[in-house]
């Protein structure tokens, strides 16, 4: 699997098509099409960095680091439907920390629904600790250290 930041534009179809709706829902919240789905993985805005998974020329996962707070970037992930269960979605995490400590990070935070029992086992088995959440979302974060390693 290769990591590359996500382009501008792509044909982001086949990764799309290949989307649960209910995976969809979990991530975001509500079902999106391919169009708008695009802006919420890839935002052109400033202290931002889409992350793309690549298994050949296939897109089989994408994760987002957003600046959150001095020394804190946010991450977001969503992994193919049909691709789920091969960690995927580790080595994306695994990426993005190495990233964020690249950014001069010290803590990863996530937002994960509360009804995403998959989302909530993978962050706390990489290390992510709640911290608290209103109702529908759970936030969790991530130290980082040195010692970490990428996956």
């Amino acid at each position: 699997m290769q990591f590359a930041p996500l382009p501008p534009r792509s044909d982001f179809s086949e990764f799309v098509s290949k989307l649960d709706i209910g995976d969809v829902r979990a991530r975001f919240g509500f079902p999106v099409e391919a169009e708008s789905l695009w802006p919420l993985l890839a935002p052109r805005i400033p202290d931002c960095r889409a992350i793309g998974a690549w298994n050949g020329r296939s897109l089989v996962g994408a994760g987002m680091l957003a600046k959150f707070a001095p020394g804190q970037w946010e991450f977001a992930l969503i992994v193919r439907s049909d691709l789920k269960r091969r960690r995927i979605g580790t080595a994306l995490v695994h990426h993005a920390f190495a990233k964020a400590r690249a950014l001069g990070a010290g803590e990863v935070v996530a937002h994960v629904r509360s009804d995403n029992t998959a989302a909530r086992g993978l962050v706390r088995s990489l290390g992510f600790v709640a911290v608290g959440g209103p109702g529908l979302e759970q936030f969790y974060a991530a130290r980082l250290s040195t010692e970490q390693t990428v996956g």
